[in-house]
């Protein structure tokens, strides 16, 4: 009765006045207080007129709405320990129930209820676990990138409150095979720190779409990221795995560069951009060379522009390297050479001075250009690309190299700030 009461008050002020900071910290720890509460009291009560899952359906269902109301305002620390503490709830829940003697039928009734209620509070505070289930599978699959590690100092805590919600799971039996599994976040989270989510390919299929509006709408991020990126490593690594399908990569080609470019973490976007690596080493040739087209194109996100050009230079030394390949051809300068080795505009260096470069992504694109350019010309000694064509080395000398050295010859003497001075060094290196 008085949980009851303590959180009809809850709601109540809620309802009537606006919720600071302090207020919802307050909240939390109440909240925390009443789950731990009801977790020791209801294994004690005695059935009277009602069933059990008619006791436990109103005093769950009220609780949730409460914690629910508040939960967008708690901090991740907060939303970890209400997880924590409704795990506790329902596992002492689960087993009261299991020592009733009630039918099979009630008993299956509460296990609902029971699961129901984990899995909206599962689904609210996905974001609180924070256990860098992504940043470690990266880590684990290329040592060698790791100068130091993302991984959250307390990565630990959410590793273990994922552990104790499977062990619930696990109690209600609501834990099956992977691919009998719902498409849910609570489902997706179970299984992204399960060792089933490196089964080759067969995870990602099962769960793309939601694993794809988890990246578009930014919820259990980092165990949709650790998901694909999983699935994409086995499927490049592992000779016994299957490659990802063409229903799965045109999708993820869609959604993660917009990610890998805006994203506020930059260890998040480097992971995903090597997670977009993967996935385009495992794609079909035509379909990698038309991603690849318009990640380098006017209407791709600056930043994505640029580092788009490194993912052009994987795919063709790949192909130099073992042809033949579409890459290693002269389509690939049919598609990318107008595109790549020239400026954007074309007009770029005759109306603009040095001074307003810094505000601008192309001379960072223009340096990867020449990179890309100079490494042709080194490695494609057989002109499998058509690269050392009379035609294609005119080309690039009047629309690329001669308006560079004209505009750092007029200019070079008004760098003072350090990005221009920088590009004033790269350029030069890079001709």
């Amino acid at each position: 009765m008085a949980a009851q009461e303590a959180v009809e008050l809850l709601e109540a002020r809620y309802d009537s006045e606006e919720v600071d900071e302090q207020q919802t910290s307050s909240a939390a720890k109440q909240l925390v207080a009443l789950l731990d509460l009801n977790s020791s009291s209801i294994p004690r009560l005695q059935l009277r007129k009602k069933t059990a899952s008619e006791t436990i359906g109103p005093l769950l269902g009220e609780q949730l709405r409460v914690i629910l109301l508040y939960g967008d305002s708690f901090r991740p620390v907060e939303g970890r320990n209400v997880l924590s503490s409704a795990n506790t709830l329902v596992h002492n829940v689960a087993g009261w129930i299991g020592g009733l003697g009630i039918s099979d039928e009630e008993s299956g009734k509460c296990k609902v209820i029971l699961r129901d209620f984990l899995d909206s509070l599962i689904t609210a505070f996905c974001d609180s676990i924070q256990s860098s289930i992504a940043q470690r599978t990266f880590e684990a699959a290329f040592p060698r990138l790791v100068v130091r590690s993302a991984v959250s100092p307390d990565w630990k805590h959410g590793e273990e409150i994922v552990a104790q919600l499977r062990d619930s799971y696990r109690l209600l039996g609501a834990v099956p095979a992977p691919a009998a599994q719902q498409l849910s976040i609570p489902s997706l989270i179970l299984m992204a720190h399960s060792d089933t989510k490196g089964n080759g390919s067969s995870s990602l299929v099962k769960f793309n779409p939601l694993v794809i509006s988890c990246v578009q709408q930014n919820i259990a991020l980092d165990e949709a990221l650790s998901v694909i990126l999983a699935a994409a490593h086995a499927a490049v690594t592992d000779p016994s795995s299957s490659d990802l399908p063409i229903e799965v990569i045109i999708p993820l080609c869609t959604v993660l560069p917009p990610l890998a470019s805006v994203h506020p973490d930059p260890p998040t976007r480097h992971l995903v951009f090597k997670t977009l690596s993967l996935i385009l080493r495992g794609s079909p040739a035509q379909l990698r060379l038309q991603v690849l087209c318009d990640l380098t194109s006017t209407e791709s996100a600056p930043q994505m522009r640029v580092a788009a050009i490194g993912l052009v230079r994987e795919a063709i030394m790949e192909g130099i390297a073992t042809p033949p390949s579409i890459f290693a051809s002269p389509k690939t300068m049919q598609v990318f050479g107008r595109t790549l080795f020239s400026p954007d505009p074309p007009d770029f260096f005759a109306r603009r001075a040095l001074g307003e470069y810094r505000e601008s992504q192309e001379p960072a694109r223009l340096v990867e250009c020449l990179t890309l350019y100079y490494l042709l010309l080194l490695r494609d000694e057989d002109n499998l690309t058509g690269i050392r064509d009379p035609s294609m080395v005119k080309d690039v000398e009047k629309s690329l190299l001669s308006p560079i050295r004209a505009a750092i010859k007029g200019d070079s003497g008004q760098a003072s700030h350090t990005h221009e001075r920088k590009y004033c060094v790269f350029i030069p290196i890079s001709l």
